[in-house]
């Protein structure tokens, strides 16, 4: 009996081990090491390993030890340095836009570099169930392709794709509030930011792909599609599905493209227990006597100023009495700021801090933030008001965004004075309760739609085949062609308005009566 019962227990510890063997996927990702990127990869890898599957990355930086520190139980990393991270002076958005880096970093690198080292990786061993890939590799999603393994790309930010038949406002990569320029420029700066997003990233991007897709005869085409703007957003949502980790209200065109014929899934964002990580003792203490209101700030890993512009701000949020602030200040400045030993009961400066977990608390009434993608959802999550000071990519769009839904206002400088200015404005108490109650509503659609749960069950339903790319979703809008209409029909009344400015001045000059001349 006893025997037979043994029996029967190995036969089922086999049959289990059969199912979950037959179950569990082999999942490769591929992402940068920065952290707005490995952040919300972090988020699907952990509810990927929870289901049992198997996790490989791909990695474009040498980070493989501070992912094996924040994920244990990956089985593989591969490892590169494909391009140096170089900070973005964040009060000059037009450099930021017009610097040859994004050709290096979305081109270059996103398609042909990273193309070139996920063959390399495939060649060894391409037994994949499906790949992830961040929004940035192109040539990732390339060699899949021509290994047959299907792919889902996550992207946490703001997606800019109008769809054809669909209203059209223009938006750009630049925003300028509060400017002393006349309104109809600012027309012109979103013009000038596509046409220059068109020029040195899309076109070289369109280029690398269609030589690799015809060296490799890789099929189906994207240069077959007739797309050639909007990349990379474009390529994705013509070649792959989407996982989009936004709040929607907040990221997409509008509303109604969540019910459109895409490849785009909108999963919202619910974080997990790794998101909300205690503060340190210190800082809760310092929380917890604060006897004005509390602002937290903090402009992301890659956000630089010149240091007599930090050291300046440190001073002076040092000496105020009106608010309670906490700056988070990444490395790069951190110790040196460190060091000026300017901290008061009124202001303390941090680095590493759990930040969701930071503005969750009960003290925090307004968040300071550069508007990265990860910082914009966040700040919807814990329903608190911002303000804004965006540098590059994706902040400037984030900004315009929050601004234009009521729940945050911009700060033209990073100096107290207006800092001051916009949180007495903020913490009005009208103002303050309607973008609680705006926030409110974004963060309710937002964690209504799965998060890194749902995320991860559109990841094993594209590896079964349960979802196929769409290879004819609904048709984009072309902002770039619409840009130079609106060069053209501009330059056409310029050059009207000169000519009857010309052909008046002519007129008034033929009818003036010349003097008689005199002796």
């Amino acid at each position: 009996m006893a025997i037979h019962f043994k029996f029967q227990l190995l036969l089922g510890f086999v049959a289990a081990t059969v199912f979950l063997s037959t179950d569990a996927l082999r999942v490769v990702m591929v992402t940068p090491c920065q952290s707005g990127h490995i952040t919300p990869a972090s988020g699907l890898i952990r509810q990927l390993l929870a289901k049992g599957h198997e996790i490989d990355l791909i990695v474009t930086d040498d980070c493989c030890a501070t992912i094996n520190n924040l994920l244990k139980n990956v089985t593989n990393c591969y490892s590169k340095v494909l391009f140096a991270s170089t900070p973005v002076v964040t009060n000059s958005q037009i450099n930021s836009v017009m610097s040859p880096k994004n050709t290096e970093i979305y081109a270059e690198m996103g398609v042909k570099k990273i193309f070139d080292f996920v063959q390399e990786v495939f060649r060894a061993d391409d037994n994949y169930d499906v790949m992830i890939n961040g929004y940035m590799m192109i040539g990732a999603h390339l060699a899949a392709k021509l290994h047959n393994i299907p792919v889902v790309t996550y992207y946490v930010g703001p997606l800019p794709l109008p769809l054809a038949d669909e209203p059209y406002e223009r938006k750009g990569f630049l925003f300028f509030p509060e400017s002393i320029l006349p309104g109809f420029l600012f027309s012109f700066y979103d013009v000038f930011s596509l046409l220059y997003w068109q020029r040195i990233i899309s076109n070289p991007s369109v280029k690398y792909i269609e030589e690799i897709e015809a060296k490799y005869d890789i099929q189906p085409c994207f240069s077959n599609t007739g797309v050639d703007f909007m990349l990379p957003f474009s390529y994705y949502y013509m070649m792959s599905n989407i996982v989009q980790l936004s709040p929607p209200d907040l990221t997409l065109p509008n509303l109604n493209f969540m019910k459109r014929n895409t490849n785009v899934h909108h999963v919202g964002f619910i974080p997990d227990e790794e998101y909300l990580k205690p503060l340190s003792a210190e800082l809760e203490n310092f929380l917890e006597h604060s006897r004005r209101p509390v602002v937290y700030m903090s402009l992301g890993t890659v956000f630089a100023l010149p240091t007599n512009e930090l050291e300046k701000l440190v001073d002076e949020f040092a000496k105020q009495d009106k608010y309670c602030i906490v700056w988070s200040a990444s490395n790069k400045y951190y110790s040196a700021l460190k060091e000026r030993n300017v901290e008061t009961e009124n202001f303390k400066l941090v680095s590493k801090v759990p930040q969701l977990t930071m503005i969750l608390h009960q003290k925090v009434k307004v968040f300071i933030t550069h508007a990265g993608s990860n910082s914009l959802q966040e700040g919807v999550y814990s329903e608190t008001p911002m303000l804004v000071f965006p540098g590059f990519g994706d902040q400037p769009v984030n900004s315009r965004s929050l601004v234009q839904h009521n729940v945050a206002l911009p700060l033209t400088s990073l100096t107290f004075t207006e800092i001051s200015k916009k949180l007495d404005l903020i913490l009005d108490a009208g103002t303050y309760s309607k973008m609680k109650a705006t926030l409110a509503e974004s963060k309710k659609l937002m964690t209504s739609l799965g998060g890194f749960g749902k995320a991860a069950e559109i990841v094993q339903q594209v590896a079964t085949g349960d979802i196929q790319v769409n290879y004819n979703p609904d048709r984009l809008f072309n902002p770039i062609k619409e840009c130079y209409q609106f060069l053209f029909m501009n330059g056409v009344i310029f050059l009207a308005i000169f000519y009857i400015a010309i052909r008046g001045c002519l007129f008034c000059c033929r009818a003036t009566p010349k003097k008689a001349k005199t002796n």
